[in-house]
């Protein structure tokens, strides 16, 4: 991980130390679907994407996201839908688009796991796939500084592929507790902000909260990142010739 130098500085001397847990609520904004440039939709497959992209958008703002932190840098992100009417389907819907489980539990500041309901698995995240370049650039959120981070994906995916992670995260480094509303934890401060190509997420409330929150027991199969990769691959090039017939 590379710093720039007054960054680091910045670091020492302006930590905050909450002495109890956060509760940490996100917003998601979605842009639109990412589809590949070389596709040329004609008129009726294009009002079919259309019609894609409002069902994705409503879909995402039904979504509840909110981090809960826990003692040793450990985190639960719980993904749940606000509409009871809308069930599972745009439950599910929203998540896929932003990219993110019904579950995420940040086990130390190395591994993460994440987890959908009603599948067979837990996927396992390893730090070691991304280095950040923190930068002097910093904005407010909800009065917290954060400085912009930028990936570098070490992974040999085509970047078609890694479009969907983050192209820049938001840390606040004056919050010393790590998660977010992602994979990574290796930043010096809690996430509050995700830019990818197809959304952003941005912590809208911070709450301090007495309970320690409890992470779901769920025995499953533990597969690796690039296992759910190649899965997540089959199935969109599936649903993508569906769509371009």
């Amino acid at each position: 991980m590379s710093k720039h130098p007054f960054v680091i500085i910045f670091f020492i001397f302006s930590t905050l130390s909450f002495s109890q847990n956060l509760r940490v609520d996100y917003n998601a904004e979605f842009y639109g679907l990412d589809i590949d440039k070389n596709l040329k939709p004609n008129k009726e497959q294009q009002a079919g994407l259309d019609q894609v992209e409002r069902m994705m958008r409503n879909a995402i703002n039904s979504q509840t996201i909110v981090l809960y932190t826990k003692p040793n840098n450990q985190f639960l992100l719980e993904v749940e839908d606000k509409m009871t009417v809308d069930g599972q389907m745009s439950s599910n819907l929203g998540r896929s688009v932003l990219k993110l489980h019904t579950y995420l539990y940040g086990l130390d500041e190395t591994t993460v796991l994440g987890y959908n309901v009603g599948e067979d698995f837990i996927v396992e995240y390893t730090n070691n796939v991304v280095e950040w370049t923190i930068t002097s650039e910093s904005k407010d959120i909800l009065g917290f500084k954060c400085f912009k981070a930028v990936p570098k994906y070490l992974q040999s995916y085509k970047q078609k592929e890694i479009s969907s992670y983050p192209n820049e995260v938001w840390f606040a480094p004056f919050i010393n507790k790590r998660g977010g509303p992602y994979k990574f934890t290796n930043l010096p401060g809690l996430i509050l902000g995700v830019t990818s190509s197809t959304a952003t997420i941005t912590a809208v409330k911070i709450t301090e909260i007495k309970e320690d929150k409890i992470v779901p027991k769920i025995d499953k199969q533990i597969i690796t990142e690039k296992q759910a990769y190649l899965n997540a691959k089959a199935v969109g090039a599936a649903i993508e010739s569906r769509m371009m017939k």
